[in-house]
């Protein structure tokens, strides 16, 4: 039916959730240690009983209040607070901390003191949520950290919830695109270090802080159905495009404005990786146009809007090249319409090699990669990493590999590489054969599925 989505586990069975990504590397034991590292890591994160579940704290007659501090400017999380006259609510999530002071950025902290003296009281009457998360005014982290958190409340409260919202205009924006409707009337937006909400009724606030990676699968699956029901858009066979994703202005060859880190294609390597894209294209006879994105207008100098930019990724049929917000903040575009293995989109990300401390970004297995977030979005995930010549300015990578990624998601019978496959894989089962792992996955899934959530699935 229109507007309805499979459940992600549905869509691919063999392929979800995958252990770690299609991995095309020569280079057999490099290969072999991303693999059991990633593995190792999903691994844990899969069978966390409970943990695609948000967490909620829902107190009665409760206050709610926004506040900023130096060290929280753009990268760091937005800090609230959520209290009655009796109990305050704290953030029970792992510890976000500041690179630069090394304070606790958890997004729910004890209120302060004065806050009352400089702050205007607003009051409401009903049933509300309060949300906030990291990397404020951030456009992809919005997307990928904050939204499915904000879906989530959405398809788990009941509808005449208003939520509290800080305002940004990134924000505004987004959800306005998404949903004029919720935007206008179900959201209050309030000003950082300005406000103080007071619900006479019951406040409900998510008790965790962004991202939400543990659990195996439903993470996604409320953001998949709202976008599924207010955009509801499809692309014909004939008009699917091959997206390429670059860090550079595409018209000046120079590093985007808007891209905050390096992480640059050699430029060589990438005409080469372009023509290569091409040739494989026409090799296995497939139409779609190859179209790079850069992220701003033909002019080179303003930013695509998000109508352009969403029109562009959702129909996209694969998306190809280096980890960055250009990709990950746009992923959530894509078609949630998926209803078996071929349907899926093909994502080819580049990403750093876990020795490469210089590009590290982040665990040493989801370093430089959106797997850990989107790998239940059924998505059918494949990476090359970059060259050890690689720097954090400049990137390389191995034009060989790209040849075995692109055969793996376009070849025939013989080459083609759709999921991942866990007899193939170099993981190594942790005190257990292959039998106690499906067992534990179905139970995993089983104990994930929540029957909270306010989605009717297709069958």
């Amino acid at each position: 039916n229109e507007g309805q989505i499979f459940r992600a586990w549905d869509v691919c069975p063999e392929d979800y959730p995958p252990l770690h990504p299609i991995v095309h590397e020569r280079q057999d034991e490099v290969r072999k240690e991303h693999e059991q590292s990633t593995a190792q890591e999903t691994y844990q994160l899969n069978t966390i009983v409970g943990g695609d579940a948000l967490k909620i704290r829902t107190i009665e007659h409760g206050y709610f209040a926004l506040h900023s501090e130096e060290d929280q400017e753009d990268r760091y999380a937005v800090q609230g607070s959520a209290w009655t006259d009796y109990e305050i609510v704290f953030s029970n999530g792992e510890q976000f901390v500041s690179s630069t002071t090394g304070k606790s950025l958890n997004t729910l902290i004890e209120p302060k003191g004065n806050w009352g003296e400089s702050r205007t009281m607003i009051g409401h009457l009903g049933n509300h949520a309060a949300y906030t998360g990291w990397m404020h005014h951030n456009y992809a982290y919005f997307l990928h950290d904050n939204l499915p958190n904000i879906a989530y409340m959405k398809y788990l409260l009941p509808d005449d919830t208003q939520f509290i919202l800080g305002y940004s205009e990134v924000h505004f924006n987004l959800l306005n695109f998404i949903d004029p409707d919720f935007v206008k009337n179900r959201i209050t937006w309030i000003q950082r270090d300005d406000h103080i909400f007071y619900v006479d009724g019951n406040l409900t606030v998510a008790d965790i802080n962004s991202p939400q990676t543990a659990g195996c699968c439903e993470q996604f699956e409320p953001l998949r159905q709202w976008m599924a029901e207010t955009h509801s858009e499809t692309t014909p066979s004939k008009e699917k495009i091959v997206l390429f994703y670059t860090r550079v202005n595409k018209k000046t060859g120079e590093k985007n404005k808007d891209e905050m880190n390096g992480r640059i294609l050699n430029a060589e390597k990438e005409k080469l990786v372009l023509a290569r894209i091409q040739d494989k294209l026409t090799q296995y006879n497939r139409k779609e146009k190859l179209v790079v994105f850069d992220g701003l207008n033909d002019d080179g100098e303003t930013t695509m809007s998000i109508e352009d930019q969403f029109r562009l990724f959702r129909s996209a049929s694969t998306i190809i090249g280096p980890h960055g917000a250009g990709i990950g903040g746009n992923l959530v575009w894509t078609s949630p319409f998926a209803q078996n293995c071929d349907d899926r989109v093909q994502l080819l990300e580049f990403r750093p090699r876990l020795d490469d401390d210089d590009l590290a970004l982040s665990s040493p297995s989801s370093r430089g990669s959106y797997f850990k977030n989107f790998r239940k979005w059924p998505f059918e995930y494949h990476q090359v990493l970059y060259s050890e010549n690689s720097t954090p300015e400049i990137t390389d990578i191995d034009i060989d590999n790209l040849d075995d990624a692109l055969d793996a998601m376009w070849g025939g019978p013989d080459k083609r590489h759709y999921h991942f496959n866990l007899t193939e894989s170099a993981w190594n089962f942790p005190n257990m054969d292959e039998a106690v792992y499906m067992q534990n996955l179905m139970e995993s899934k089983e104990q994930n599925r929540d029957t909270r959530l306010k989605i009717q699935f297709a069958a």
